[in-house]
């Protein structure tokens, strides 16, 4: 075993040791002013940058400066201490080459001279990202069972009144005198509407979910709709989705789209325009979620107005239960929208300034079954063979759909092994779109072996995670595109055809 680039107080004292390049963890030694003296190998994997690059520069070009003066209090309060001899355990923030923070935990002691004196310090340094995210995970996982806790006691106080708003409804629906009232009649549809969206939060919102076009939907909304609204209001509806499939309740979005509209026409009194708009967002322009959570595409519904529009206290409260901007309005629909959006997995988004109208965009997570791909002139690819490989059968149906209407010929693998397989039958292949986190022969593996017998094969990596979730176990460089699911078919085709110059370069093209 080769020692001689280690510090001697490192170096193993017996050949049963592990040699300390072989470790997953860095281990890092640095000097009583801070300035980095040794790093081993393990550098390059968890932080990007070559263990040489990081010998003799500061601690502090590698951390943030509160993670420093923390670092700093730790040596002294050593230093202070009777036990200089004893170990530190604590967390600190490494900077990676490509700019972030990794999430780090050190095991740390000082290196004590023949005299005793201090003369540097020794740590294990572990990558624990993995950890801090599943930390996150279940925070946010008790986060939201608190809110679930707050919507079951508002629930459980709707029930408690449903019951004699519905005798007080009912009483005031067969009063002889109603019939000579004929003003009373707006006051018996929205005591109906409140008891409904009552009845639905004392329900707990129980969701019958179902395979959903949006689009429809929002058709068959919007027909319903003309006989509703005043003669001095203008619905329009804009499709704009390439694919507006979800999975939801029909009965239950159907009637978070009809409350936005209301509300819209509620806005307006002395006329305007609502315009419904369905569209499709792609994961790059989401909205960011949880750091664990990949991005991925969202199907759209925006209800906007040319109302008076909200400011900005009020676009803060408005999601609150029982905040209103109504005279004599409970205040529970907006609230109860975004609670069944909640539901879905999606979220409701408001846009709205003084003068300028107000928009309420519902954002559902869009399938993979059932995506309406675009129609347009497509160049003949038929000659083209792609090679796809995953073990989901959903992910298989929905790329090669997407592939073929591109005009691309597809041949589909269910693991590494059998994509390996096909690859030696000197089968034509141009493309292979390869899933990375394949059971059994993973893809980093499938791609080395491909490589090897196709060095030039172009190659599209897609995964449910970010690269950088799996830079740190190597096998992966920054070239080989990575598309992270679920994907629109816009994306999937985009990705695929950057690779046919690639192709057109490779030697036998």
């Amino acid at each position: 075993m080769q020692t001689d680039h280690m510090p001697d107080d490192m170096k193993p004292e017996s050949h049963a040791q592990v040699p300390v390049d072989d470790l997953l963890d860095c281990v890092w030694r640095l000097d009583m002013a801070l300035q980095i003296t040794y790093a081993s190998q393990a550098t390059q994997a968890v932080l990007g940058i070559p263990a040489a690059a990081i010998v003799g520069s500061p601690l502090a070009d590698h951390t943030t400066p509160a993670d420093l003066v923390a670092l700093r209090e730790i040596v002294a309060g050593v230093l202070a201490g009777t036990d200089r001899t004893a170990g530190r355990l604590f967390t600190t923030n490494l900077r990676h080459a490509a700019g972030h923070l990794v999430p780090c935990e050190v095991h740390s002691r000082l290196l004590l001279d023949r005299y005793g004196e201090p003369e540097g310090m020794v740590g294990v340094i572990r990558d624990i990202s993995g950890r801090v995210r599943l930390e996150q995970a279940s925070r946010r996982t008790e986060h939201r069972r608190f809110e679930l806790q707050k919507m079951e006691a508002i629930a459980r106080l709707a029930g408690g009144i449903v019951g004699d708003l519905e005798a007080l409804l009912a009483a005031l629906a067969h009063c002889p005198e109603t019939d000579q009232h004929p003003e009373l009649a707006p006051l018996r549809t929205q005591a109906a509407q409140r008891i409904d969206q009552l009845r639905t939060l004392a329900g707990k919102l129980d969701l019958q979910r179902r395979e959903l076009d949006v689009d429809d939907l929002v058709g068959s909304l919007v027909a319903e709709l003309h006989t509703d609204l005043p003669g001095n209001v203008t619905l329009i509806h804009q499709r704009r989705a390439g694919g507006s499939t979800v999975w939801a309740d029909p009965t239950l979005l159907r009637n978070v789209l009809r409350s936005l509209c209301l509300n819209a026409r509620d806005a307006i009194p002395l006329g305007g325009v609502i315009t419904i708009t369905t569209g499709l967002r792609d994961a790059e322009s989401a909205p960011a979620g949880p750091p664990s959570v990949a991005p991925r595409p969202w199907v759209t519904v925006a209800v906007s107005d040319t109302g008076p529009g909200l400011d900005q206290a009020t676009r803060e409260r408005i999601l609150e239960p029982f905040f209103t901007t109504k005279t004599g309005g409970g205040g529970l629909s907006l609230p109860l929208a975004h609670g069944i959006v909640d539901q879905h997995g999606g979220r409701l988004e408001v846009a709205s300034e003084p003068g300028k109208g107000s928009s309420f965009c519902v954002l559902l997570p869009a399938r993979f079954a059932g995506v309406v791909l675009p129609v347009a002139d497509q160049p003949d690819r038929s000659r083209l063979t792609v090679l796809l490989v995953d073990d989901d059968p959903e992910i298989l149906r929905y790329c090669t759909r997407i592939l073929r209407s591109g005009g691309f010929e597809v041949v589909t693998c269910t693991d590494g092994a059998e994509a390996l397989a096909y690859i030696a039958g000197d089968e034509p292949v141009d493309l292979v779109v390869l899933d990375w986190a394949l059971p059994g022969l993973e893809g980093r593996r499938v791609r080395e072996q491909m490589a090897r017998r196709h060095p030039h094969l172009p190659l599209l990596i897609i995964s449910g995670h970010l690269r950088r979730e799996y830079e740190a176990l190597g096998g992966i460089d920054h070239e080989t595109p990575w598309l992270v699911k679920p994907f629109t078919p816009t994306a999937l085709l985009a990705a695929v055809s950057a690779l046919l110059p690639v192709r057109a370069r490779a030697p036998g093209s």
